[in-house]
Parts: C-alpha cells; sequence; structure tokens
C-alpha cells in the first residue's frame, strides 16, 4: 500500500491532494489493475470533481474495483473448473458424477463439507446441479 500512495503522489503535480481526471488510466494501470475503458469511465463518474480528483476518493474506488475484479476472476475461474465435468456443455453436471469428482479430490472433503454440497446441488430437483446458479449463490454468500 505503501508504494502505492507514492505512485498517487507522483500524479499529483501541484501537492495539492487532487490529480487530473485524464490521468486516472494511467494512475489505475500502475497499481497493476488492468480495467477495461468502461471501468476507468465508471471511475471517472465516481471520483471527478470539476476535472480532477482527490487521493482519497481514487483510493477508495480503486480498492472496490480491485475487491469486485478478484470476486469477477473467482467467478470465472470456478466456472472453468466446473465446465470441465460438463461433457455435454449444458451447464449441468449429473448429481452423481458431482459426487465422483468430490471423492477424487487429492485432499477429500470431510462427510459434512461433501453432504452440504450435495444439498445444494440437490436444490434444482432434476438431479444434475446447474452450476451457474450454484457458483453465483456460493460466491453471494446467500447459501439457504
Amino acid at each position: 500500500m505503501k508504494g502505492f500512495l507514492q505512485e498517487v503522489r507522483v500524479y499529483d503535480d501541484d501537492a495539492d491532494g487532487f490529480i487530473l481526471t485524464p490521468q486516472l488510466g494511467k494512475l489505475v494501470r500502475s497499481a497493476r489493475l488492468f480495467p477495461s475503458e468502461d471501468n476507468i469511465e465508471e471511475l471517472k463518474k465516481r471520483v471527478d470533481r470539476g476535472g480532477r480528483f482527490c487521493q482519497e476518493d481514487f483510493i477508495t474506488a480503486t480498492l472496490d474495483f480491485h475487491e469486485r475484479q478478484k470476486h469477477i476472476n473467482h467467478e470465472q475461474e470456478m466456472m472453468k473448473a466446473f465446465a470441465f465435468f460438463d461433457e455435454e456443455e449444458c451447464g449441468t453436471i449429473p448429481l452423481e458424477e458431482l459426487k465422483k469428482i468430490m471423492e477424487s479430490f487429492s485432499e477429500p472433503l470431510s462427510n459434512e463439507e461433501a453432504e452440504e454440497i450435495m444439498r445444494l446441488a440437490r436444490k434444482s430437483g432434476d438431479g444434475k446441479l446447474h452450476y451457474r446458479e450454484f457458483v453465483k449463490m456460493i460466491l453471494s454468500g446467500k447459501v439457504d
């Protein structure tokens, strides 16, 4: 964080605590974040104060962006993992297959963990894990 704050100060040309808004993309990328242009525009809307922005608003918005990106990346990785076992490429995995997958982990789940996953997977009632919905539910923290 200390290095990041120093980087922010580099862009504050007159040391008044504000940075010119056109510098936002360069500054975010210097923090090793790789936002799209749409992300940059969203950040500009959040922090812009008449063509410039204050360091505190920028830091808060950037940390928030970073957290959202971690969540998105985590979701994508989970989707890829489930998709690997989705032979029919239909967004589902049969529950029998899911059970075999869990049993084959090099670090097996406890009985309680496996049962909880199977309980959540059975919610669809069709004998399949609908993994897109499952991943969203797990990541949202809204597990019934």
